[in-house]
């Protein structure tokens, strides 16, 4: 990954500097500035593709526009291309070059010809405007502060408080989403004073001040008559396709391999896509008491079938409570998946032999595989049953002690999401505490949005 930030109606190169040094961690390899009157803009790189002449940031041929980003565009081959049949000349074989050449060619539109994971920031010279973009999903982070005429914006929300006139003050509403989700959503941070872009969100400022945000895509649902066989097939392309654009790269590609099947999967299409012996990394628990989380001999064993060179890390929990200050300080906002160390040190770990990595990382998303979905399924098919049976069962539940097992808690958290609208269940059941719950907690009601 990389790291960018920006300053726009700002004359502050030193500031530029110091907050470009505090992504150092997202981007080792090298930096980079563009510094004008209006507008500076600086990264730090992780180099992936074109190492030596992919450095950032890009202008295009008359230096008018401007781009940094975070992130890889993986169709950059074929687009590059298209721009070139339309007449744009290249300096480079970077993904990053794409960028400038898509928006000249397509203005605000260039978004929608991109196929990756970005945070990207345009500079205008032409139109005197700055564009912020978020990718389709948020995997890439982008943090803002407007104020008084002026933008400042980076990867990550620590670097914005490098700026002295940002006194940071709790946002409450951010806490109350927190307890909820165990995240803050955007646009909303832990702090009034900056937002952040939702997913596929781009954010358009004029020198002058005025600006507006957007949504450039969300998915869509159509019914179709194909059957299971058509689907699977269907999938089965995607996935092959989508693993050989990952693929891409000017450095060594690894798998985060567990004994699941989303993992299991990536690593599978990524052997056979693959000319050289892969990396796989697992991580596995010097004092785990429930076998069913140790994930080490199956990880193993699939290796051995699909002949990567495999490694293996095994911590304890001391070794996950050392990190919980460091991991916090990479975070910058409370986030409460308790994964997230394990994912820092077999990320730490891949990093000694690879510099990207794969995982099986939202399959159970994409594909229900959480208990959440099963439960919904159970509601709608289930949907005509006697309420009046529903909540007695309920009743029943609520008065065993959560202590007796885990299943009671579930059984709990079951019946009190079976409600009658689709939305209301599923914010039942992803909510962590409960409405009264937080305001017995904070003793602050949830504001309005």
């Amino acid at each position: 990954m990389c790291g960018i930030t920006g300053l726009v109606n700002y004359e502050d190169n030193a500031l530029l500097h110091d907050m470009c040094n505090l992504l150092k961690h997202r981007g080792p390899d090298s930096d980079g500035f563009f510094e004008d009157k209006n507008v500076s803009l600086g990264i730090r790189r992780l180099s992936i593709i074109d190492i030596e002449g992919g450095n950032q940031p890009i202008s295009n041929e008359d230096g008018k526009i401007w781009t940094i980003f975070n992130g890889e565009i993986y169709n950059y081959q074929s687009l590059q291309d298209g721009l070139k049949s339309k007449g744009h000349k290249f300096k480079t074989n970077s993904d990053t070059e794409t960028i400038v050449h898509a928006y000249e060619e397509y203005d605000l539109d260039f978004v929608n010809h991109l196929r990756g994971m970005f945070a990207i920031a345009i500079w205008d010279e032409k139109k005197n405007r700055i564009i912020l973009v978020r990718d389709r999903l948020g995997v890439k982070p982008l943090y803002y502060h407007i104020k008084n005429n002026k933008l400042l914006f980076a990867s990550e929300l620590k670097v914005l408080l490098e700026h002295h006139e940002i006194n940071p003050t709790i946002n409450h509403n951010a806490i109350s989403d927190y307890l909820t989700y165990l995240y803050v959503p955007a646009p909303e941070t832990i702090f009034n004073e900056i937002k952040k872009l939702r997913p596929a969100e781009m954010l358009v400022f004029n020198l002058d001040g005025n600006f507006f945000t957007k949504r450039y895509w969300n998915v869509e649902f159509q019914n179709s008559n194909q059957d299971e066989g058509d689907y699977a097939k269907q999938l089965r392309n995607l996935l092959e396709e989508s693993i050989d654009l990952r693929m891409v790269s000017d450095v060594p590609v690894g798998i985060l391999l567990s004994s699941g099947i989303d993992s299991s999967l990536v690593a599978t299409l990524a052997t056979k896509k693959s000319d050289d012996k892969l990396n796989t990394y697992t991580v596995g628990f010097e004092d785990i008491t429930d076998s069913s989380y140790d994930e080490l001999k199956e990880s193993k064993d699939m290796a051995n079938i699909l002949g990567t060179d495999h490694h293996e890390i095994i911590v304890n929990s001391n070794d996950a409570f050392k990190l919980l200050d460091k991991v916090s300080w990479y975070l910058d906002e409370p986030f409460g998946n308790p994964t997230t160390t394990l994912n820092y040190i077999i990320s730490e770990f891949a990093s000694r032999t690879s510099k990207v990595v794969l995982s099986g990382v939202g399959g159970d998303e994409m594909f229900g595989g959480y208990p959440k979905y099963k439960a919904l399924k159970i509601f709608e098919d289930f949907g005509k049953f006697p309420k009046s049976f529903v909540k007695k069962f309920g009743t029943v539940f609520q008065k065993i002690p959560d202590k007796t097992s885990e299943s009671v808690v579930k059984g709990k958290i079951f019946f009190d999401s079976w409600k009658d609208e689709p939305e209301d269940q599923y914010f039942s059941l992803v909510s962590y505490f409960k409405e009264n719950d937080k305001q017995k907690l904070l003793n602050f009601k949830a504001l309005p949005s």
